[in-house]
């Protein structure tokens, strides 16, 4: 109490000192105690005693075992709980009150507690984004009991197995059978070996993109991956049995559906389809639709073959020496001189892509197929890409002033030529930014023309005179004709009106060969003295 009541910082200080001697002994003397008892420990574990000495009781003041008797040690620079502070003693008796309310809600380690087991612990991750193990359990054993049941399967057996217990088109069969069949037979085991691991867990549009693969580690699908998809259509599908007997159009059939996938999936024209371009393109679902129908043309889509008849016919009609490539003379005769010289000339020079063609200011039929379905089908997104880049002079991904009044400066002669109004570009820029309202003035991005939705329009006042008249004096009727119809894109109405013309002309091709082969007949028989009377 005296201690207590000084104010002598001197006494005060001696006073701890004297506290924190009398803690260290007493840390002392707990270590040896814990000492002896893991010496006593250890030396009946040796001789096969620590069972019954650890269910031995050991008398302690709360009944418990000696590890409850006292707490574990501590390191050596902390302070037992009841060793002063050398500061005031007023907080000393608060932090020792704080310290003994926690050691009595410690819990104690003589009680005992239950640890679930490993196997109670339900699986919570799932690697590569899988569904759930049953899931994938319950595919494994549907893919074992389909392909186990018979140990010789031909390629129709084979097909009809695929589509059922793996939900895969049936042309894709030819190409799994040759892979994994030897003379003739399937290898069963190498494809059940590559179907649970490819299939099982999977989507059926990730199965499909895996079966495509040439190669288990591959990332991507290349034009060559679809070549076997397509070679077992062609022998399979009933709507192109016709083909047959023409193999140089089954090889241009399958280069333009290969084509038309790669420029609805892939719009940068890289050639590598990964599994987001695949399940975007809805590529599975068009194939499936095509295994179902033997009309090949009641899909729209990337097998239909009019669309086929009209990309080659209109490829064919530009090529006048049909050496099966295009000059800039060939494309400028496109839809009746459409396109102006300036962007033709960027076409060549491949601002929009890469071209295909080798040959040098040459394009062929793969670079035609770009042409052709963004120049009647500006409302995708590939086309879009694809004429910003043409304008887009610089490469900044800005369409400036300068760049659009370097193009309009060609439309406005051509107003001039057909007596038509001409109108500045001053007017026609000022309209254009009213139209896309850019998020920068003066700055047109693809993604404000992407948001106003108006992009045909754009494209075609800067370089397509023909369409742009045409919207300004367009029908009623076709209007409502396409609001009547929005599951149909421009490129599906303008193949459907370009393949009902080509084959009409086609119609009376023949019948006027008819015609003249029967009046060179009837020449022939005809009397020498029968026209004279």
């Amino acid at each position: 109490n005296l201690v207590s009541h000084s104010d002598n910082p001197f006494v005060l200080w001696w006073f701890g000192a004297f506290q924190c001697m009398c803690s260290i002994d007493d840390l002392e003397q707990s270590q040896t105690d814990t000492r002896a008892m893991l010496n006593s420990l250890i030396h009946a574990a040796k001789q096969g005693k620590l069972q019954q000495q650890t269910q031995t009781p050991v008398s302690s003041g709360s009944g418990g075992s000696p590890m409850a008797a006292s707490p574990p040690p501590r390191s050596p620079g902390s302070r037992s709980p009841g060793s002063p502070s050398p500061r005031s003693p007023s907080l000393h008796s608060q932090e020792a009150a704080i310290r003994r309310s926690s050691s009595s809600r410690r819990p104690s380690f003589s009680s005992p507690t239950t640890t679930p087991s490993h196997a109670a612990i339900p699986q919570f991750f799932f690697p590569k984004d899988r569904k759930q193990q049953t899931v994938e359990l319950a595919h494994t054993q549907e893919i074992r009991q389909g392909f186990t049941a018979s140990t010789t399967m031909n390629l129709s057996q084979f097909s009809e197995a695929l589509r059922s217990f793996c939900r895969l088109p049936k042309f894709v069969g030819p190409m799994l059978f040759e892979r994994f069949s030897t003379d003739g037979e399937l290898n069963t085991s190498a494809f059940l070996k590559f179907a649970v691991s490819q299939f099982a867990g999977y989507s059926d549009e990730e199965r499909l993109f895996h079966a495509l693969k040439r190669s288990d580690s591959a990332t991507y699908l290349s034009p060559d991956d679809w070549v076997p998809v397509m070679n077992g259509l062609l022998q399979t599908h009933p709507g192109l049995e016709f083909l047959q007997q023409t193999p140089e159009f089954q090889e241009r059939y399958s280069e333009c559906v290969i084509e038309r996938l790669y420029y609805s999936c892939c719009p940068i024209a890289s050639y590598r389809m990964r599994l987001k371009d695949f399940l975007l393109g809805d590529v599975y679902s068009q194939c499936i639709a095509v295994d179902n129908e033997e009309d090949i043309n009641a899909i729209n889509g990337y097998f239909c073959y009019e669309h086929f008849y009209v990309l080659y016919c209109k490829f064919w009609e530009l090529d006048t020496d049909h050496d099966f490539l295009l000059d800039r003379e060939d494309v400028l005769r496109l839809a009746n001189f459409s396109l102006t010289f300036r962007v033709v000339d960027r076409i060549f020079k491949a601002a929009p892509r890469p071209l295909v063609c080798e040959v040098p200011d040459r394009i062929g039929f793969r670079d035609f197929i770009w042409l052709l379905m963004s120049e009647e089908d500006k409302t995708s997104h590939t086309a879009q890409q694809y004429w910003f880049r043409v304008l887009d002079l610089d490469a900044d991904g800005i369409l400036s002033a300068y760049e659009l009044d370097w193009f309009f400066k060609e439309q406005m002669h051509r107003m001039e030529v057909l007596s038509q109004e001409v109108v500045t570009f001053d007017d026609i820029y000022c309209q254009m930014l009213d139209m896309v309202k850019p998020d920068k003035l003066e700055a047109v991005t693809l993604r404000d023309l992407k948001r106003c939705r108006m992009a045909p329009l754009f494209f075609n006042v800067f370089f397509n005179l023909n369409k742009f008249i045409q919207y300004e004096s367009r029908d009623p009727s076709i209007v409502f004709h396409e609001r009547n119809t929005p599951e149909l894109t421009d490129w599906d109405r303008y193949a459907k009106q370009e393949y009902l013309r080509l084959s009409m002309e086609e119609e009376e091709e023949q019948q006027a060969g008819v015609m003249e082969g029967d009046e060179s007949i009837d020449a022939v028989d005809m009397p020498e003295d029968a026209g004279v009377h």
